[in-house]
Parts: C-alpha cells; structure tokens; sequence
C-alpha cells in the first residue's frame, strides 16, 4: 500500500478508528536537517531462507488479501520494498494512539528554487498551530513525540512557546505531553553545524537563496 505524503504540515498516517478502537494517545514524529518521510522509511531485506519474514504491514483496506489479525490491527503480510514504520510497525505495537507525521521546509537549499527562510522559532510556530487542531478541549489526549536531529530543537521551541501561552488552546500542548524521544538531537550544538554552514557560504553563489538560520540554530552556544 502506497502513502500519499503532505509536503509540508501534520499528516496523520495512522487511525484507530478505523479498526474501531478509541484513540488514547497522539504520536507525533518530527524530522531533521534535510528529512522527511525518507527519516522514518527503510528498504526490506530481500526475502531468503536466511533473512526474517517480512514485516506485516497495516492494512487500511478491507479489500487487501492474505490478511492477519495482530492486537486487532489488520495487517497484510505482502507489501512494498521499503517500510515506513510509522504506519507500517508502530501499530501492530500500540495501536490505540493515532501516528501523525509532521513535515517541513528543513532544506538548506533547493537547487530550482530558494529554500524556506524559517527560522526555528518559526517552525515551532507553525508546529503549534497545526497541533492545535487536535485539540477539542481543555483535556487533550497525551501527545509523545519522536524528534530526530533539528527535530527536537524545533519541539523543544514548541513547547515551550506552549508554556508561557494565554488564553488559547496552545498553552494545552505542553501540560498533554507525556513525553519526547529525542533521537541525534544536539542540544548543546554541533560543530558539524559550522563547517557545514561554512561550506554553504562557499557555494551560495551556485544556488538559490539558501536557509543558513537552520545551521545556526545547531551551531554550539547557539
């Protein structure tokens, strides 16, 4: 089954409802420099008599043959080459908690047209405002996010945005997290960040208008 991804903004790629379950929890992943959907996809092994079975993946389509039953999760056991674990494995482990992805402009550069000039306070504003429309009250489910990279940075402002928020359903977003699992994240800044930025000032004039606030912000004492 193939996954039509947004470019930018909340993707939910996964629902329990639609296995009939009540949802108790919002997963959320996060991207980092240069992600997207390639962060959280790995190609399958091909099949051998001495590599594991394949993976199942969650079926969303009543259609789909050769189905199995896990944690009353509907899985097929044939899918594609790659595994967008997400959708395809977080599942069949918890599946009473809706999988969303979040995605954006996390370029340095685009080589046809000028990259995002965000910075990640930006983000983080945007992040908020996307997370708000879960929100249906003033008791939201429990939100836990997994960060990689930039990702957390980004999740880190977001938060706490949320915590010195007034009088709107922003400031819910914070007290609803249960937790983030931060995956590569420089907290304290990389000095990978500074050659890297380094090498975008030397070839800037090869490209459009590029991002350097994103290199900044994982800069050490940044």
């Amino acid at each position: 089954m193939q996954l039509q991804a947004s470019q930018y903004g909340l993707e939910e790629v996964y629902s329990p409802s639609s296995i009939g379950i009540q949802a108790v929890a919002n997963i959320i992943f996060v991207h980092g420099l240069f992600g997207g959907r390639k962060t959280w996809t790995a190609q399958r092994m091909p099949s051998s008599s001495h590599t594991p079975q394949q993976a199942p993946v969650v079926s969303r389509s009543s259609t789909k043959p050769e189905e199995t039953s896990t944690k009353g999760v509907s899985v097929t056991q044939s899918g594609p080459s790659s595994v967008f674990w997400p959708h395809d494995l977080l599942p069949l482990a918890i599946p009473d908690a809706r999988v969303f992805t979040w995605n954006y402009d996390a370029d340095v550069h685009h080589w046809t047209s000028s990259a995002s000039q965000n910075t990640i306070h930006q983000h983080a504003g945007n992040l908020l405002s996307d997370l708000a429309y879960l929100i249906a009250g003033d008791m939201p489910e429990p939100f836990i996010f997994v960060v990689h990279s930039l990702g957390g940075i980004v999740v880190k402002d977001a938060l706490n945005r949320s915590s010195q928020t007034e009088g709107t359903r922003l400031k819910n977003i914070a007290p609803a997290t249960y937790g983030v699992l931060f995956l590569g994240t420089p907290h304290r800044g990389s000095k990978s960040a500074s050659m890297g930025r380094l090498a975008y000032n030397v070839t800037v004039a090869a490209t459009r208008r590029p991002n350097l606030k994103l290199l900044q912000a994982l800069e050490r004492n940044s």
